[in-house]
C-alpha cells in the first residue's frame, strides 16, 4: 500500500514537471501549448480542429474522413516522418478533426518545411483522393459482416435522431460514392481555420526549434470559429426501437441515459460512476448480469466524452428471451448507486483511473494529446496536472448525486434476431 501511495505521488510531481509549459493564443485565434520534456528524445504534436460531426450533414457524411485520409498520404510529410522512424497519422471524431506526429528530435529540423507545406498549401491529387475513397468504401462494405457495429451505429442512430452525433465518422457507403475530389478540397479550405485550431507540443526542442512550429500555424488563416449547435442532443422521451438481423444468435441491448457534456462538473463524477457500474468483471453490472443471471460475457457500461449531451450506456450480449429481464436488471442497479456503489469500490475505482492516467502520461504523444484534448474540451490545457487531483478529491455524495440522470428519460435499443 505505501509503495502504491509512493508510485501516485511521485507519477503527480512527474506530471507536474513535466507539464512546465507555455502557452498562448496566436493573433490568428490558434492556441498553442508547449510542453518541455527535456529528458527524452523525441517530440511530439497534435493539432485538434474543433467541430468534427459538426461540419458534415448526412449528404456529405465522411467528407471529414476521407479528407484526413488523403491530406495526410498526399505530399512529402508522411515519407520524410517515416524515413526517420516516426509517425504521422490524421482522422476525424465526433467533436474534432485531429492531426498528430511524432519524430526524433534531432530529426525535427528536416521535416519541418514538409510540415509547413502540408500545413499550409497542402496537395490533393486525383489518385490518391481515388485510392483511399475506395478503400473506405471496402471498409464500409466489410463493416456490414459485424453485427456489433451495426448495432452500435443504429443505437446511436437512435438515442441522437438528426442530431449530427447520429452521423457515423467514416460516413455511409451511400454518402461516400457520391464523394468527388473537389469535396475534400473545399472541406479544407472551408474548414482549416485557425480560429478552431489547437496545437500541443510535447518533448525535447530547442527554443529556436518550438519558434518555427508556432510560425508555421501563426500563418494559417484566421477564419471564423464554428459555434456548435447542441440543440436535439439531449433524450426528449423514453423510447424503445428494436432491429433484427438473420446473421446473429444473440440479441444486444444498449440502455442509454442522457449524460452531461465534458465541461460540467459532473463529468469526473459520471466517469467514475460508469466505472464502478460496469467497468470491470467485480462490477455490479457484470456480477448481476453475467455471474448471477448467467445472461452472457459481454456486458459494461460507457459514457463517451463529448461536448454536447453524452451517453451513459448499459449494454449486453444476450439471448432475446432474456431481455426485458435484463433492462429491469439494469434499471434497479442504476437505481441503486448508494448500495452499490461503496467507500472500498469507490476508492478502487479511483486507484484505477488514477493509474491508468499516470501510465498514459509517460509518453510525448499523450502528454500533447491530452492537452489538445482537454482544450478542446473547454477544461483548459492543463488539466491533466489537476486530473489526479480532482478524482483524488471525490466523495461517494458526488456520485450519488449524478445518478440522478437515471430518473430521466432514456432509450432502449435491441438488436436482435431475425424470426
Amino acid at each position: 500500500m505505501k509503495r502504491t501511495i509512493l508510485f501516485i505521488i511521485l507519477g503527480v510531481l512527474m506530471i507536474g514537471q513535466a507539464n512546465a509549459a507555455d502557452s498562448e493564443t496566436f493573433s490568428n485565434g490558434a492556441r498553442w501549448k508547449s510542453i518541455s520534456r527535456d529528458y527524452t528524445n523525441t517530440v511530439s504534436l497534435v493539432v485538434f480542429i474543433k467541430g468534427g460531426l459538426f461540419r458534415e450533414t448526412e449528404a456529405n457524411n465522411g467528407v471529414g474522413n476521407l479528407w484526413a485520409r488523403t491530406w495526410i498520404k498526399d505530399g512529402e510529410l508522411l515519407e520524410k516522418i517515416e524515413f526517420v522512424g516516426g509517425g504521422v497519422s490524421a482522422g476525424l471524431a465526433n467533436d474534432y478533426a485531429e492531426f498528430s506526429m511524432s519524430v526524433p528530435t534531432e530529426y525535427l529540423d528536416e521535416v519541418l518545411p514538409a510540415l509547413r507545406k502540408q500545413i499550409l498549401s497542402p496537395t490533393f491529387t486525383k489518385a490518391v483522393f481515388e485510392k483511399e475513397k475506395d478503400l473506405a468504401l471496402r471498409e464500409l462494405e466489410a463493416e456490414k459482416d459485424d453485427p456489433n457495429s451495426l448495432a452500435y451505429l443504429l443505437f446511436n442512430k437512435a438515442t441522437y435522431k438528426d442530431h449530427p452525433y447520429a452521423l457515423k465518422t467514416d460516413g455511409t457507403q451511400e454518402s461516400v460514392t457520391k464523394l468527388k475530389l473537389k469535396d475534400v478540397e473545399k472541406y479544407y479550405n472551408d474548414n482549416f481555420y485557425a480560429a478552431d485550431m489547437i496545437i500541443a507540443m510535447a518533448g525535447r526542442f530547442t527554443t529556436a526549434q518550438e519558434k518555427a512550429v508556432k510560425d508555421i500555424f501563426k500563418d494559417v488563416k484566421k477564419g471564423k470559429a464554428i459555434t456548435l449547435n447542441c440543440a436535439g442532443a439531449d433524450i426528449a422521451k423514453i423510447e424503445r426501437t428494436e432491429a433484427t438481423d438473420p446473421r446473429i444468435q444473440q440479441a444486444k441491448l444498449y440502455l442509454a441515459y442522457a449524460a452531461p457534456s465534458a465541461d460540467s462538473k459532473d463529468y469526473m463524477y459520471t466517469k467514475i460512476l460508469s466505472e464502478i457500474l460496469g467497468g470491470g468483471m467485480s462490477s455490479p453490472y457484470f456480477t448481476a448480469l453475467r455471474k448471477e443471471k448467467g445472461y452472457a460475457y459481454s456486458v459494461g457500461t460507457m459514457y463517451p466524452s463529448r461536448l454536447c449531451s453524452s451517453r451513459f450506456i448499459g449494454y449486453i450480449g444476450l439471448q432475446e428471451e432474456n431481455v426485458d429481464d435484463a433492462i429491469t436488471t439494469m434499471q434497479q442497479l442504476n437505481k441503486s448507486v448508494a448500495k452499490v456503489v461503496t467507500e472500498a469500490e469507490l476508492e478502487k475505482t479511483k486507484n484505477h483511473i488514477i493509474g491508468q492516467i499516470l501510465y498514459e502520461a509517460e509518453t510525448n504523444g499523450k502528454n500533447a494529446w491530452y492537452a489538445a484534448f482537454f482544450e478542446n474540451l473547454g477544461l483548459g490545457f492543463d488539466h491533466l496536472d489537476r486530473y489526479v487531483k480532482a478524482v483524488r478529491e471525490v466523495k461517494k455524495s458526488d456520485i450519488e448525486g449524478v445518478s440522478k440522470l437515471f430518473d430521466t428519460p432514456h432509450t432502449i435499443f435491441v438488436y436482435k434476431p431475425a424470426k
